[in-house]
């Protein structure tokens, strides 16, 4: 996506007038979100292959495994936190669950720490 000099100074105005991202902010934060992700996704696979594999083989006892799921839960957590698509759920089901959960277990933190930017944003225009 490829964008004029005069789009590129009005989305700097943008950014520092109000304290937000700017379009080229907010396509960088997408590029790396979409890395990590497909990396969160390359390495969870790979770890759950492997203990399960040799589980399956006989090289690791019911026991071992067992530390193993527990190694690998406390590291990656839940795939989808707080939902399952094994319910027949639709998309939007899964993400009002995830939500529900996220804000259960976690509180508004996110939605204090938005107010605190937006606060921000306003003192200092």
């Amino acid at each position: 996506m490829k964008s004029t000099k005069a789009q590129q100074m009005t989305d700097q105005e943008d950014h520092d007038r109000a304290g937000t991202m700017s379009v080229k902010d907010m396509q960088g934060w997408l590029q790396e979100e979409l890395r990590d992700s497909a990396k969160a996704h390359e390495l969870r696979d790979k770890d759950a292959t492997e203990f399960v594999t040799a589980y399956a083989e006989g090289k690791l006892t019911p026991e071992e495994v067992s530390q193993r799921l527990y190694e690998y839960d406390r590291r990656w957590g839940e795939a989808l936190y707080g939902a399952s698509t094994s319910a027949g759920l639709s998309d939007e089901e899964i993400l009002r669950r995830i939500d529900e959960a996220r804000d259960e277990a976690f509180g508004n933190r996110t939605h204090r720490l938005a107010d605190e930017s937006l606060k921000k944003s306003d003192r200092s225009r």
